[in-house]
């Protein structure tokens, strides 16, 4: 196991051939995935995902953000809403039907998406 600043990065994780995931909502027992909508999802995701200087944490494995306004979000939901390799998700906590911060599925990557 290696760390990425203070957090860690367990090992590769073996898998099979991965399904390219679904373009329409996967409702699952907790969160509903929806397939990621700029209008729908980009304010409340940077609203989630930029409340409070601790939520940076969350952007330590990905590749894009955190972002320096609502505007910029935006734009980059809007340049990756409509990709399929990988297909990015907006998570919606079925309690509240508000948008969590949102989640990708490659066909390369992964071998299922699970709710």
């Amino acid at each position: 196991m290696s760390d990425v600043g203070d957090h860690p990065v367990g090992e590769p994780v073996e898998g099979g051939p991965a399904v390219r995931p679904p373009g329409e909502p996967i409702e699952g027992r907790h969160v509903w995935l929806e397939p990621l909508d700029p209008s729908a999802h980009a304010a409340g995701l940077f609203k989630r995902s930029h409340a409070a200087a601790e939520d940076e944490a969350i952007w330590t494995y990905m590749t894009y953000g955190p972002f320096d306004g609502v505007e910029e979000m935006h734009a980059w939901v809007v340049a990756n809403a409509a990709s399929t390799d990988p297909r990015f998700f907006a998570v919606v906590d079925l309690r509240v039907r508000g948008p969590r911060p949102s989640a990708s599925a490659s066909r390369s990557r992964a071998s299922s998406v699970r709710t």
